[in-house]
């Protein structure tokens, strides 16, 4: 299913199924209302270009939304391509934590050239027992890690991190490669 009207106001959380694909295309926007997610057990491929950007963002900025998942094999090689994660938070489904403002869990996923700002999350990307490859990214004044692979593999490449909270490649049990990212952290001082 092509998502092609640019703006789009989820006002409650969907759920993809399994075996559905949802492309999103340059220009789209869509707008969640508060602590609304978009879960996909399907795959999802965001195909946004530099000068048209995929934008996932608030309603209201000051209410922040969910996060933008994929779950399990049938959502594998789901691509992410010049978005922009914003206003996200931390989600919980059926016993599933994200906390991510993006979340790649029990998947494989490529993410490049997006921009994550502003997201009040544990992760801006979390990358869940998974394999992932995220490159040519920027994380920016968000409130804790950039990037963050749990039981994962992949690659981490030409990214850049500045003034987020927490860690700009957190690992944990994890083994991407890692390759000429740049990160800057906040003067709490």
């Amino acid at each position: 299913f092509p998502v092609t009207n640019p703006a789009v106001d989820i006002l409650q959380t969907i759920i993809v199924p399994k075996g559905v694909t949802i492309k999103f295309l340059p220009n789209t926007i869509l707008r969640f209302a508060p602590n609304t997610s978009l879960i996909s057990f399907g795959k999802l491929l965001v195909e946004g270009t530099a000068d048209k950007p995929v934008l996932f963002t608030a309603l209201d900025p000051k209410n922040y939304r969910g996060v933008v998942a994929i779950v399990g094999k049938d959502s594998i090689d789901s691509h992410f391509s010049n978005a922009i994660f914003e206003y996200g938070k931390e989600y919980l489904l059926n016993g599933i934590y994200f906390s991510g403002s993006l979340a790649v869990h029990d998947s494989r996923a490529n993410i490049e050239n997006c921009i994550f700002r502003n997201n009040k999350c544990d992760d801006s990307v979390n990358i869940k027992s998974s394999n992932a490859s995220v490159s040519n990214c920027f994380f920016k004044d968000n409130f804790s890690d950039g990037i963050d692979f749990d039981y994962s593999g992949g690659l981490i490449a030409s990214n850049r991190v500045e003034n987020n909270g927490g860690d700009g490649i957190d690992l944990c049990n994890s083994n991407p490669l890692i390759i000429d990212n740049h990160t800057e952290y906040r003067d709490w001082e």
